[in-house]
């Protein structure tokens, strides 16, 4: 899994937690 698709997966849980942390 690629940062870019784990970074889609928490926005989509998290859409207020925005960061490439």
């Amino acid at each position: 899994m690629s940062c870019a698709a784990h970074m889609q997966m928490l926005r989509r849980r998290r859409p207020q937690q925005s960061g490439p942390t």
